[in-house]
């Protein structure tokens, strides 16, 4: 299968239950499922929401969320299905939500990575971004995922 059997597309209403089932078959995101009203605040908080359905099933296999304000938005929380992978729907996410962040005229935009997984450097690279040696985290988001890493 290729991008063309899924739809990309920005939905500020997608239901938190929704979310979970998602992030429920990433064997390696346990911490990170919480539950459907967590994913409601999370997705109705968020400047974009963007989703990746299969064309005929309707089922979410990918989603990402811009945060922040219209000055300085980070992408998070981009998560695909283990079986709709290697199709091009983590790139059509990320471009999607950098779509909306230019359209807004959004000055700066961010991303975290989890140094866990090396892969998504080059993911993150090819999609222009580019490393800053000034970034900083609280220690306990440090502590958090420190030990997020450890369950993997």
């Amino acid at each position: 299968m290729g991008i063309e059997n899924y739809v990309i597309a920005r939905e500020p209403n997608v239901p938190g239950a929704e979310v979970c089932e998602l992030r429920a078959s990433d064997s390696t995101d346990e911490i990170q499922i919480r539950t459907p009203e967590f994913w409601d605040t999370c997705v109705s908080q968020s400047l974009c929401v963007v989703t990746a359905r299969e064309l005929f099933a309707d089922r979410l296999v990918g989603i990402g969320f811009l945060v922040g304000n219209f000055r300085h938005a980070e992408l998070v929380d981009m998560t695909v299905h283990p079986d709709a992978r290697r199709n091009g729907i983590g790139r059509a996410l990320q471009q999607e939500r950098l779509a909306f962040a230019q359209e807004n005229d959004i000055t700066y935009v961010s991303l975290t990575w989890d140094t866990s997984k090396p892969w998504l450097h080059p993911f993150y690279v090819s999609n222009g971004f580019r490393d800053v040696d000034f970034a900083m985290w609280h220690e306990d988001s440090l502590a958090r995922t420190t030990a997020a890493a450890s369950t993997d």
